[in-house]
């Protein structure tokens, strides 16, 4: 199973912490309060429990049946953003990343008796197992680019036209039953470790490169701390 984990460059900084906190980072400078201070020393404390692991496997497509994505195997992807997003990919990266346990284990032991220091600590999980997750789809991009072929936005079980629960059980099954990682789903389509992301991203001479994740996302209307477009 290919691991891509040593190949990548992550680094997260306080302002990312603050978004992975569901907060505005100008907002909470501007403030100068106890939330900036308190998300400065989780990241300075817990950084180093990151663990990043990236494992992925290379499909590649023989057909495009109505909503389903078929591969050489006979495994597919199927959903509506499939059917959508993923229309002249001739090979698919599916990829899980993670960031390990040692980060929930440690928010944990502090959840009850600090909940600011615990909010902090969960802000800088999300930061850096959304900042792997880039990375590991730049590494692609850049893959890609080599060959002469393009890459689409990545996308994720739970957003529009793909269930979560679905999804994830379609992800999983094309790793088979090698254990990726220590990564696994547990019978809610949820993650473990939770600080994880599965994604999708397809690769061609003609896939649509445009667009943003954040279109595909069903909190989209409502999302408060997702980066600017500037």
């Amino acid at each position: 199973m290919p691991i891509l984990s040593e190949k990548l460059s992550v680094k997260i900084d306080v302002d990312d912490v603050l978004r992975g906190q569901g907060t505005d980072p100008t907002v909470i400078r501007s403030r100068k309060g106890k939330l900036l201070k308190t998300a400065e020393q989780a990241l300075f404390e817990t950084e180093q429990l990151v663990q990043n692991m990236v494992v992925y496997r290379e499909m590649k497509v023989t057909s495009h049946i109505e909503d389903k994505l078929i591969f050489t195997d006979d495994s597919y992807l199927k959903g509506q953003l499939i059917k959508n997003h993923l229309v002249g990919a001739e090979k698919v990266i599916v990829l899980l990343c993670s960031i390990g346990n040692e980060i929930e284990k440690r928010l944990s032991e502090v959840a009850t008796s600090n909940l600011l220091y615990g909010l902090a600590i969960h802000g800088v999980g999300s930061a850096a197992v959304e900042s792997l997750a880039n990375a590991a789809c730049e590494y692609f991009t850049k893959q890609a680019k080599k060959i002469g072929m393009c890459t689409t936005i990545p996308i994720s079980p739970g957003m529009n036209g793909w269930s979560l629960h679905e999804g994830q059980k379609q992800i999983f099954s094309l790793f088979n039953r090698i254990d990726p990682l220590d990564i696994k789903l547990n019978d809610q389509g949820i993650m473990v470790p939770k600080k994880s992301l599965s994604m999708v991203v397809g690769v061609g001479k003609k896939v649509n490169i445009k667009g943003r994740t954040c279109d595909h996302c069903n909190m989209k209307d409502i999302c408060r701390h997702k980066k600017s477009d500037n």
